[in-house]
């Protein structure tokens, strides 16, 4: 579990970067030192095959924490932790058959390593990534239908992450997802389990998805989005396994969202975070 939170510590830094360089200040003293805490505490954490081990999977952990060094901006060219980042990349590399599929044989371990080899590809345009990268895009076409739940959202930013690196995703998988996430939702705003139940985790992350697939202006969103503005984020306090993928894709979404969603949603996430973050940097 440590590796998902020191994750998502960090996966909420691209949004909240790009909202800070807007101002007269800049990035705070605090979160980027937060920033650089979490990502040594990780670099400490990679084992000798280049792998992070975390819930559910090792494969899963190590695409986790691979995009945290990514959305941060650190490369394998990055002088303080490129050899991390290559060592990252090269285990998920490998993690992936030849027919496109993560060996642990998950459509959230497929979804979150084929995201991480997209973003990393997109920032270095190495052409060792791009055929593993085309198989399991490939692959996550095909899976996006028949999926459920976050591996649904997974997969959906995975290939639409792809498409933007320039691989080749046909139009009408990108309908197929889309029609993944629009069957979930329900006229009180939330989205729901495959029971037709209210899911209130569920809703940032299909929010997010549907705000990535071109779908943000949509009354259904706002309305969405509306009902997320009420979440509280209590780190200390919550009993939900949930609860971190919840709010990772609930930043995204707040950021996309703009204006009082973020105002309120930045000032609930950062002093929750700093407060909760370890000595260590976890």
């Amino acid at each position: 579990m440590k590796i998902l939170i020191t994750t998502f510590l960090l996966g909420w830094h691209l949004s909240l970067f790009a909202a800070e360089t807007n101002s007269a200040n800049g990035p705070t003293p605090n979160r980027f030192l937060a920033e650089s805490k979490a990502l040594r505490w990780l670099k400490q954490q990679q084992k000798s095959d280049g792998s992070w081990v975390s819930p559910p999977s090792a494969i899963a952990g190590t695409g986790l924490a691979v995009l945290a060094f990514l959305k941060r901006g650190e490369t394998p060219d990055s002088k303080e932790f490129g050899e991390t980042v290559t060592r990252g990349i090269v285990f998920l590399v490998q993690s992936i058959d030849a027919n496109g599929l993560v060996k642990d044989n998950s459509g959230y371990a497929q979804g979150v390593v084929t995201l991480a080899l997209a973003e990393a590809y997109s920032m270095t345009m190495s052409l060792a990534l791009r055929e593993p990268l085309a198989k399991a895009g490939k692959t996550n076409s095909v899976l996006v239908a028949e999926a459920d739940g976050f591996e649904v959202a997974w997969l959906t930013l995975s290939i639409h992450s792809a498409r933007l690196a320039g691989i080749d995703v046909p139009a009408e998988v990108m309908v197929t997802a889309r029609n993944q996430l629009w069957k979930r939702y329900r006229d009180d705003g939330q989205f729901s389990d495959a029971r037709g139940r209210p899911d209130p985790e569920l809703t940032g992350a299909y929010v997010h998805c549907l705000q990535m697939l071109g779908h943000g202006q949509d009354p259904r969103v706002k309305k969405a989005l509306d009902l997320l503005k009420k979440q509280r984020m209590d780190w200390r306090e919550t009993t939900s396994p949930r609860a971190w993928e919840s709010w990772f894709f609930v930043t995204q979404a707040m950021f996309w969202g703009g204006g009082p969603y973020w105002q309120y949603w930045s000032h609930e996430l950062l002093p929750s975070l700093l407060e909760a973050q370890q000595e260590d940097g976890h």
